[in-house]
Formats: structure tokens, C-alpha cells, sequence
């Protein structure tokens, strides 16, 4: 999977882990669920963890 295919939209970042929200391609999603067969691993406040398989990565939310 290419990092550009997903695109981040949206982060709503909290200090409580369960009230974390990103819009990833148009869908809002919590840290545990998944976008494009990639796992959210962790919500930051500017940019995502992401795991697919054994890869791991961090995408940045950027305003264009």
C-alpha cells in the first residue's frame, strides 16, 4: 500500500485513548480500527501510527 492513499482529513486528539478520532479518506475511525486493510494503531495529536503486516508507519496530517 502507498502512504499517499490515505489521506488524512481530520484529527480530534484527547488525552483518554477511547475519545481519539482521525477522518482517514472520508471515514471517522478510533485508534483499533481499520482504513484500506491498515490497522490505527495510535492517534496523535498532528499524525497516525499505522501497522500493515509487519510494516509500521507514521503518516502526517498536513493542511493542503
Amino acid at each position: 500500500l502507498k502512504d499517499s492513499s490515505l489521506r488524512i482529513q481530520a484529527i480530534a486528539w484527547a488525552e483518554d485513548p477511547l475519545r481519539r478520532i482521525v477522518v482517514i479518506n472520508g471515514c471517522i475511525l478510533h485508534e483499533g480500527e481499520t482504513a484500506d486493510d491498515c490497522y490505527i494503531q495510535t492517534i496523535h495529536p498532528e499524525a497516525i501510527e499505522v501497522r500493515q503486516g509487519e510494516r509500521l508507519w507514521t503518516v502526517e496530517f498536513r493542511i493542503n
